[in-house]
């Protein structure tokens, strides 16, 4: 029997808190770095892209490798890479140097990123799965907003210092060698070997990834272009913008709290409930004439955000063998940062068709977005046999 006492419950939330950190962390100190090194040119926003580039075949490589290896150690070496690549961007004045430390950084971040929710799904069972999931979203996001506040007060006295927060995680990595039970690698799990004839993915996870990349295509639109349309549409100014997504933030946070409950009652409609609060969003935007109205759109993408992609990383480990579930969530993983980059050239293809209109622009998205809903309602009543009959009955949530 595994511990999962407390303590093994608060490494794994806190575990969650590196990419998040991976952001939060050098988006204070970009204004600082742009002056420091004035030559550097696309060097600055690649220490934002970067990271998030490598951390692509990470993802999938972390996947791969826990067949072999235990979770915990790729976990812990993970964390190591994470360490050096984040303090070590602020020990020498070069921005090639930083650049290369950014990368390393993002390597580790792309080991650790599907492995948290993989070792949740593999220690834990029942309501405990969801309700772990949301903490951990929770815990990241409240981690988030208190380390960009520390990092911009910091980058102040000095830009370095930043980098130097990322020493925080050593207690962290003592504390995940210490308390982390070692899992066995897939191949070689007792409890596992019974499902190795069918190790792969099934055509019902690759829906919940093709759903996942779907989705973030659809959502950074609004984190791309809310800013700006609210300043082209003369509704406020950064600072309202920077209110709106204060707004996203903070009713994420508060549901995904309580995500195990929400998970727990809406079953498979969980996703469906976040796909139609995107639309809503959307909706809101095409008809905002006021700041007010975008304040209740950022309300609706904050409950899209806090229902969906937990969702997907919850169900998909549910619907296939134990000894896929790593590679299932490394899969999800990898569509949302994929969707990411897809989203840049969506906005453009939508945009053709308004002229560039961004309020005509929401407008097709909203609509896109309920068909997307009626597709989901219909594919949950046809499938639920199939979605049963998958169902990891160790980890059957009756959803």
């Amino acid at each position: 029997m595994q511990n999962t006492g407390s303590a093994l419950k608060a490494v794994l939330l806190f575990s969650y808190t590196y990419t998040m950190m991976a952001t939060t962390l050098i988006m204070p100190i970009m204004g600082n770095l742009a002056i420091e090194f004035p030559n550097a040119g696309t060097k600055i926003p690649m220490l934002i892209s970067l990271p998030s580039l490598v951390m692509i075949p990470a993802i999938l490589l972390s996947g791969y490798i826990s067949k072999y290896v235990s979770k915990k150690t790729v976990l812990v070496f993970g964390s190591i890479l994470y360490i050096i690549g984040g303090f070590g961007g602020g020990l020498y004045d070069n921005i090639d140097f930083i650049l290369l430390m950014r990368t390393i950084g993002g390597l580790g971040t792309g080991l650790i990123f599907p492995l948290v929710p993989a070792l949740i799904a593999q220690l834990y069972q029942g309501q405990e799965v969801p309700k772990m999931i949301g903490w951990g979203n929770a815990t990241g996001s409240i981690f988030g907003v208190v380390f960009a506040t520390v990092t911009g007060y910091l980058a102040v006295m000095d830009w370095h210092y930043a980098f130097y927060i990322y020493l925080l995680y050593i207690v962290l990595l003592i504390a995940q060698i210490m308390i982390l039970p070692h899992v066995p690698p897939e191949k070689q799990d007792v409890a596992m070997t019974k499902d190795d004839k069918n190790d792969g993915l099934n055509w019902l996870a690759w829906v919940y990834v093709l759903a996942t990349l779907v989705y973030m295509v659809i959502s950074m639109v609004f984190i791309v272009k809310t800013a700006i349309f609210i300043m082209e549409a003369n509704l406020g100014n950064s600072a309202n913008a920077g209110i709106a997504s204060s707004v996203v933030s903070f009713t994420a946070l508060l549901l995904c709290l309580v995500f195990g409950q929400v998970f727990k009652a809406l079953k498979r409609y969980t996703a469906v409930v976040g796909f139609a609060a995107t639309g809503l969003c959307f909706f809101c935007l095409s008809i905002a004439q006021n700041f007010e109205m975008i304040i209740v759109a950022s309300l609706f993408m904050g409950v899209s955000l806090a229902t969906v992609l937990p969702y997907m990383m919850t169900t998909i480990t549910m619907v296939v063998p134990k000894n896929a579930q790593t590679t299932a969530v490394s899969f999800v993983s990898t569509a949302m940062y994929i969707g990411q980059f897809l989203a840049a050239y969506y906005i453009q293809a939508v945009e053709s068709f308004v002229n560039g209109v961004t309020r005509a622009a929401f407008s097709i998205i909203a609509v896109q977005v309920l068909i997307i809903v009626v597709i989901s309602v219909v594919f949950i009543l046809s499938t639920q046999s199939q979605f049963d009959k998958h169902l990891n009955s160790s980890k059957n949530l009756n959803a």
